[in-house]
């Protein structure tokens, strides 16, 4: 009914998603053709570390969860997806940590043709976007 009376693609968020392994991405790709859709951006939130968390271990677990919902984009067909950077509790965003680990995020998506985007929509992750720039 939304494609049909707004013709719009869909923007889904993570937890739209009740599974990601192949069967489920495949199935619900299936889906998306039937109704002509198309996704256009994964809102992922689900971070479960800092790409600025000073333990190296945490900043690797975001790492490899992001390359894990490239993966998913590029299942779907979704051109990108985007970011969101958890704050560390009671630390300012360092950007040479967070560079480095979007970095390895912005390659891996490179390989697969996704972009990724900065979630932009608290305090620290705006503070990170500006020290960027």
């Amino acid at each position: 009914m939304v494609v049909d009376r707004f013709r719009c693609s869909y923007r889904p968020l993570d937890e739209h998603f009740p599974s990601t392994d192949a069967a489920y991405l495949d199935e619900f790709r299936r889906a998306l053709d039937a109704t002509g859709t198309h996704v256009v951006d994964i809102r992922w939130a689900g971070v479960h570390g800092s790409f600025y968390d000073p333990d190296e271990a945490k900043r690797k677990t975001a790492i490899e969860n992001a390359n894990k919902w490239v993966d998913v984009a590029s299942g779907d067909g979704s051109p990108g997806i985007r970011v969101h950077v958890q704050a560390v509790r009671g630390m300012k965003p360092d950007v040479d940590l967070a560079a480095g680990s979007l970095r390895q995020v912005a390659d891996y998506g490179q390989k697969k043709n996704i972009v990724i985007n900065l979630e932009n929509d608290d305090p620290p992750a705006r503070t990170l976007s500006i020290w960027s720039m």
